[in-house]
């Protein structure tokens, strides 16, 4: 399976959670990128940092809006995109009990999600998971 993250905008603290567009650009695309297929069974974290060039550097991101789409599959299964939750590498990410989207074998699916951020200030890295299963 492959994993494919494209920005639409995001949420910033000020003012008061207000959505923020941005021109759609690709995060993370691992036919690129990671080389190989990702395996089901762990998670990936994502940074999502205003280091980009296409985010405020100056705003504190409450949240996220992200396509995330997963193709090339070889198995059923689903995916589930949450913020980073591993406490700084102290613990491992906890994978929610809902899924972001759902596929299976040879198939190719996409769904509009809009993970939370933990970012608390403007120089925090802003840091999106997902979890592939199959």
């Amino acid at each position: 399976m492959h994993l494919i993250a494209d920005i639409y905008g995001y949420f910033s603290s000020a003012p008061a959670s207000s959505y923020m567009p941005v021109t759609p650009f690709r995060r993370l695309d691992t036919r690129k990128s990671a080389g190989a297929a990702l395996p089901g069974g762990d998670a990936y974290l994502v940074a999502m940092d205003q280091g980009l060039g296409r985010l405020d550097p100056n705003a504190v991101l409450t949240g996220i809006v992200v396509n995330s789409t997963v193709t090339q599959t070889t198995a059923s299964g689903y995916l589930t995109v949450f913020p980073d939750n591993s406490d700084d590498g102290q613990q491992t990410a906890v994978v929610p009990n809902t899924s972001t989207l759902n596929f299976t074998a040879n198939n190719t699916v996409a769904n509009l999600g809009f993970p939370r951020s933990r970012a608390t200030t403007p120089s925090t890295s802003t840091t999106a998971a997902a979890a592939a299963c199959n």
